[in-house]
């Protein structure tokens, strides 16, 4: 549930990951065909609400793996941040990590992405770009 958490905070938060959350879920079925989880959320198509609601209420927050949830993200939001340019991602980002769990919010590399973009505010490109291009390899 850890990768699809990802998923779910993205989505929450207007992205467009919605095809490759399809995808992951049915990478996820197919090598665990026994896990409720994936099965009650295969059973609920693509309906993104409701799968978002599932995964918010049935991820054990007290229990993330962080590599697999922060490679998942990470993976997600380099993608994003090539697609949308980075004052535009910086928009974004902020508000997504205000739903990050409490157990991982305070932790590297995600509380670098609640910061990364204030060197935007004067004029600083770099430092954000050099900010956000460290988190992404951070589980590499």
């Amino acid at each position: 549930m850890d990768e699809l958490l990802a998923y779910a905070l993205m989505i929450l938060e207007g992205y467009d990951v919605e095809d490759e959350y399809d995808r992951k879920l049915d990478e996820l079925f197919l090598n665990a065909p026994g896990n409720d989880d994936y099965l009650s959320l295969e059973a609920l198509g693509s309906n993104m609400k409701e799968s978002v609601s599932y995964i918010m209420s049935h991820t054990d927050y007290t229990n993330i793996d962080k590599v697999r949830f922060g490679s998942q993200l990470m993976r997600l939001l380099r993608t994003e941040y090539d697609r949308m340019g980075i004052r535009e991602f910086a928009k974004h980002t902020y508000p997504l990590c205000k739903r990050f769990p409490a157990c991982i919010g305070e932790e590297e590399p995600f509380n670098s992405l609640a910061y990364a973009d204030e060197p935007l505010s004067w004029g600083d490109i770099e430092q954000s770009k050099e900010l956000y291009e460290k988190t992404f390899v951070f589980f590499d």
